[in-house]
């Protein structure tokens, strides 16, 4: 498990330092570490799948990135349930995957499980509260619903306001 540690601090330093192609060989051998150590009975391999799909998602593999995001979430319900807050990054992140191919409605459903998920968890007076109503104000905007998008960039401007002053 150690081993599984030092490659994945390895690789999330290498993707800190912009070295994206670099990352993605010690996160992928961590992931399968962890995976042979624990099945996909885990938050560390949910974790790390997500993490892998983030890298995969940089390098331009966006269906490899949605499975992998697929699947973090799959484990995360599973071990620690549907609302919990470790869903919120493998969703955004699929989220955001689902609006850069234009999915629009796909990425809406995905940005307010985010933001419910960490209203609930956070409190509604929170900076991440605020970034997910930023996320789902894009999705408006870039489907045409500019109404819709000030509204919600004004409730996360509001947040914002209030909690960084």
């Amino acid at each position: 498990m150690q081993e599984a540690k030092a490659l994945f601090t390895e690789s999330l330093n290498l993707y800190r330092a912009g070295k994206i192609k670099e990352a993605l060989r010690p996160a992928e051998s961590a992931l399968g570490i962890r995976e042979r150590i624990f099945g996909e009975s885990s938050t560390t391999v949910a974790s790390s799948l997500s993490f892998v799909g983030v890298i995969a998602s940089d390098l331009g593999d966006n269906d490899r990135a949605e499975k992998l995001y697929l699947r973090s979430i799959a484990v995360y319900e599973k071990l620690v349930g549907p609302e919990a807050l470790e869903l919120a990054n493998p969703l955004n992140n699929l989220a955001v995957l689902y609006k850069d191919r234009g999915e629009y409605r796909e990425a809406e459903k995905l940005y307010l499980r985010v933001l419910q998920i960490r209203e609930k968890a956070l409190g509604a007076d929170h900076t991440l509260v605020a970034s997910a109503l930023n996320n789902l104000g894009l999705v408006y905007r870039l489907r045409g619903d500019n109404a819709g998008a000030l509204k919600i960039y004004e409730q996360a401007l509001e947040i914002r306001e209030r909690t960084l002053g």
